[in-house]
């Protein structure tokens, strides 16, 4: 029983983080044609999470996003934006006694823009 409750728990302990989506830092430069900075001077950083799933899930994602960004800033960052976006839906197709009934799915992701001071 311990084993199942374990393998059980994984997904749900595996699915708690955020991603890095772009590091902050210097930008680099690959066309002779671009600019040699932004507005800024330097890129900022983009991390994301999906805001979805049971409480208290979302929380502990958004959490793991601050962590991320603290850890990426040696502690000192500057949030400049959070907007949310919806995937694309993912469609599922169940057939049940002749009848085929389709789901789609969509998922919710938070985007927090920063900037490490």
């Amino acid at each position: 029983m311990r084993t199942l409750t374990v393998l059980l728990s994984l997904p749900i302990l595996t699915s708690c983080s955020a991603t890095m989506v772009q590091e902050p830092g210097p930008v680099e430069h690959s066309s002779e044609y671009g600019p040699t900075r932004d507005a800024t001077g330097d890129r900022v950083g983009i991390v994301s999470y999906l805001n979805e799933g049971l409480w208290p899930i979302p929380g502990w994602r958004r959490e793991n996003a601050y962590e991320l960004m603290h850890n990426r800033c040696s502690g000192d960052y500057t949030l400049l934006d959070e907007d949310t976006s919806t995937s694309e839906p993912t469609y599922y197709t169940q057939a049940s006694s002749g009848t085929a009934t389709t789901y789609g799915f969509t998922s919710e992701y938070v985007y927090f823009t920063f900037r490490c001071n």
